[in-house]
């Protein structure tokens, strides 16, 4: 076997047990914003123990003073320690909030998902509806002249956006942008 050869059986592997588990449907962002709440879980968890054991040296103190200092000190730096971690609780929701909007002040989409996949891109629900099955589209839109804009929309997205060439959830907007119109479409 050569070297080419190994890589690619690697790669194949590789591919089975991205499959299995199922790390590869779902964005980076979400995967690091799930791995740094795991963490960020465990370390509450840490700030518990330690607030229970000092209770428990200031409890069974019982008039020593240095067993009552030390529990103080344990208090006061895990109240310090438990206000960096909602900071880092807080700066780390704000990060992975943005990088899954594509971005707090971009105005930008972030179409990565679909794009990811070949063939595929991001657009309008009725054009892709009316691309690849315009009798539909025409019946949607056509049944009912009276029907709101949203009305309308929502019939192409609950009846118009299926089969194998149109997928929700993978186009993702900004703040203010109209997401919901917006699905990957085969192109």
């Amino acid at each position: 076997m050569n070297a080419a050869e190994n890589l690619s059986t690697a790669r194949n592997n590789l591919t089975a047990v991205q499959g299995r588990v199922g790390v590869g449907q779902l964005p980076i962002e979400t995967l690091i914003a799930n791995a740094v709440g795991a963490a960020l879980s465990f370390a509450g968890m840490i700030f518990l123990l330690f607030m229970i054991y000092a209770g428990y040296l200031w409890f069974t103190a019982r008039g020593d003073d240095e067993q009552t200092k030390k529990a103080m000190g344990i208090i006061k730096t895990t109240i310090v320690g438990l206000i960096l971690l909602l900071s880092a609780g807080a700066i780390t929701f704000f990060i992975t909030a943005s990088l899954q909007k594509g971005g707090a002040a971009t105005g930008m989409y972030n179409d990565s998902v679909c794009n990811a996949k070949p063939g595929w891109a991001c657009g309008d629900v009725g054009a892709c509806v009316q691309k690849h099955n315009a009798d539909l589209y025409s019946s949607i839109v056509g049944a009912d002249k009276n029907a709101s804009p949203e009305d309308v929309l929502d019939r192409l997205l609950s009846n118009g956006c299926v089969g194998d060439y149109c997928q929700k959830g993978l186009c993702v907007g900004s703040a203010g942008s109209n997401e919901k119109q917006r699905v990957c479409c085969k192109n």
